[in-house]
């Protein structure tokens, strides 16, 4: 009988398992790399924009970070879906702010969460 309910229970959590992966989160990858020093400053000015432009969407965390030796800002987010990041990315607000970056590389990416 306990035999039976281990089982049971492992089929179960291996079952609650496999639809969380089924349905996982994204994480919104962003990184802007300036051409100098005046430009990573301009973008630096920047990042509690976006910070706050991200929290205003259904975001579950956000994370900014800057790299002064290599120029470089981030922002990190984790969403429910992809979908869920275009509400953000897609406005007016996000492109206005967006447009006053200054890179000679910018990369967005959106990875789906590995469970």
């Amino acid at each position: 009988m306990f035999k039976q309910a281990v089982t049971l229970a492992a089929f179960g959590v291996c079952t609650i398992a496999g639809l969380a992966v089924a349905k996982a989160d994204v994480i919104r990858v962003a990184l802007v790399v300036a051409e100098n020093q005046a430009d990573y400053e301009n973008n630096v000015a920047l990042v509690p924009t976006f910070a706050n432009l991200l929290k205003k969407g259904p975001v579950k965390a956000t994370y900014s970070g800057t790299d002064p030796a290599k120029h470089t800002i981030v922002t990190t987010s984790v969403w429910a879906s992809e979908a869920d990041i275009k509400t953000v990315t897609d406005t007016p607000e996000w492109k206005a702010s967006a447009g006053k970056l200054k890179y000679k590389a910018y990369t967005a990416e959106v990875f789906q969460v590995a469970p």
